[in-house]
């Protein structure tokens, strides 16, 4: 009733809070689409945030996963690492298996058939190999006769 003796009078009427929620629910777009452009440039984020990453950050970003999904992980020093940048195991000795080895390539360029031959090499029984390139993978098809025509994950 104040408020509307107030208009009659000609004074200026705060809005009440169901009236602001009207004229928020007109202008907010629908949730959906708010969640669908919250991930994207979370997405967006996050491959920036990776880009800028030194080669060797990239590693010990590789060594934290593992280290969040339970493994103790060790970090090749800098220099000639045989194909393995990091081994990660449940017991960090390598002992227990699963010992997973981890080969990280941190570039533009996309990785072909020789470096993955090359890490494949360097795993030995019981080891799990780990590929991971920045970059992606060729997708040259296998060239053995009556091998899967897919391209390389």
């Amino acid at each position: 009733m104040a408020e509307f003796l107030a208009i009659i009078e000609g004074k200026s009427v705060s809005p009440t809070v169901q009236d602001v929620q009207a004229d928020e629910s007109d202008d907010e777009p629908d949730s959906e689409q708010l969640k669908d452009e919250t991930i994207s440039r979370s997405h967006e984020l996050i491959k920036d945030k990776i880009a800028n990453l030194s080669p060797e950050e990239m590693e010990e970003l590789v060594a934290a996963i593992l280290r969040g999904m339970g493994y103790k992980e060790k970090v090749s020093p800098n220099g000639p690492d045989r194909g393995v940048d990091v081994i990660a195991s449940p017991d960090g000795l390598g002992l227990t298996q699963p010992r997973i080895k981890a080969e990280v390539k941190h570039r533009d360029g996309s990785m072909g058939a020789p470096a993955i031959r090359g890490f494949i090499g360097a795993l030995r029984e019981g080891d799990s190999g780990l590929f991971v390139s920045t970059g992606g993978f060729t997708a040259k098809p296998a060239t053995k006769l009556n091998a899967p025509q897919s391209p390389l994950p």
